[in-house]
């Protein structure tokens, strides 16, 4: 039963689940008018979060009303572990 515990606990320390795994926070700022609206995504590698912020950045990417010069739009990817 002891050798079981053992073997299942140093199975568990060195498998590749365990390991410690980086993520990226891609956080996106509106000001419309006078309020200001923030988001956070949580994106699994750097590439994807500049994708996104790429695309979201990107006005003719957007559906919807324009809303002209009242507004803007702001975003940063941040490293996260």
């Amino acid at each position: 039963m002891n050798r079981f515990f053992l073997l299942a606990l140093i199975a568990g320390l060195l498998s590749p689940i365990a390991a410690k795994s980086e993520s990226y926070k891609l956080v996106v700022k509106v000001h419309y008018l006078d309020s200001v609206s923030t988001s956070v995504l949580t994106m699994i590698s750097k590439e994807t979060c500049v994708e996104g912020k790429r695309r979201i950045l990107q006005k003719s990417e957007w559906d919807g009303d324009d809303f002209g010069n009242k507004s803007s739009i702001a975003a940063i990817c941040i490293k996260s572990e």
